[in-house]
């Protein structure tokens, strides 16, 4: 029964649609994928996850899909639910948008593709390569933090959507991190601020991001912010974690309030 409906499948034909001239995957703090005027919202969500997961991972073996996506399913029924998703996604934006060669499967690199976590990690990467205090390190830091649209695929919650959403979000923390620290050294602790509120919002628990926290209100002289910060994040951590602050903070605390 299982080879008859994969046989069914291979059969079916997907009409002569155009594939799309542009390709947009839209993935952080949302799930979209437009191309030559559709939009894969019309698409079961099954469907549209192995898009993105053929977008953000390159050429993909069959069986990595099958066990990503189908892992308590018997052989037949995966190979069956795999072909349905490409059959689905290959009616929508064109025959060649998907191509499989031998056991594996891709999108094909021929149609420009715009792909916002791309675009993030691009910015990233250009931040990363230059040498804190440089002139040009804000403006690139700046740019990367603000290609960032919050979290990856936030209606999935795939083992790898999980895994990839907190890759990035930990760069993204990396990133609000170095941008308080250049806005430090440039004598700028109240934009120091407003970006590690942005971090703590998404991570309460870094030390590094906390001690930078309270050093910026230390700079502007807000010693009962840095009492109450600095408690707060004791409480935090007693409660939740079962820790005590690091020795390092203690003494950054101890220096700010004396």
């Amino acid at each position: 029964e299982a080879m008859r409906v994969v046989s069914q499948q291979y059969q079916e034909t997907v009409e002569d649609v155009a594939p799309p001239d542009t390709l947009t995957m839209l993935g952080l703090g949302q799930t979209r994928a437009l191309g030559g005027g559709q939009d894969a919202a019309e698409l079961k969500p099954l469907a549209r996850e192995v898009l993105f997961f053929l977008v953000d991972r390159g050429q993909v073996e069959r069986d990595v899909l099958l066990e990503s996506f189908w892992p308590h399913h018997p052989p037949g029924r995966q190979v069956a639910n795999l072909h349905t998703a490409i059959y689905s996604l290959r009616r929508m934006f064109g025959k060649d948008v998907i191509l499989h060669e031998g056991t594996a499967y891709s999108v094909n690199l021929e149609i420009p593709l715009e792909y916002d976590v791309e675009r993030f990690e691009r910015a990233a990467g250009v931040a990363a390569g230059l040498p804190p205090g440089d002139p040009r390190r804000m403006f690139a830091l700046t740019e990367a933090i603000n290609s960032y649209g919050g979290a990856l695929l936030p209606e999935f919650s795939s083992d790898w959507v999980l895994e990839r959403r907190r890759t990035l979000e930990l760069r993204y923390l990396d990133l609000l991190a170095q941008n308080a620290q250049e806005a430090m050294m440039r004598d700028q602790p109240a934009k120091a601020l407003q970006t590690l509120r942005q971090a703590l919002e998404i991570d309460p628990y870094r030390d590094d991001t906390n001690m930078h926290f309270l050093e910026a209100l230390g700079r502007l002289g807000r010693r009962s912010e840095v009492v109450e910060h600095y408690q707060r994040y004791v409480r935090l951590l007693s409660d939740e974690l079962g820790l005590d602050p690091p020795d390092e903070l203690r003494e950054l605390y101890t220096r700010l309030i004396s």
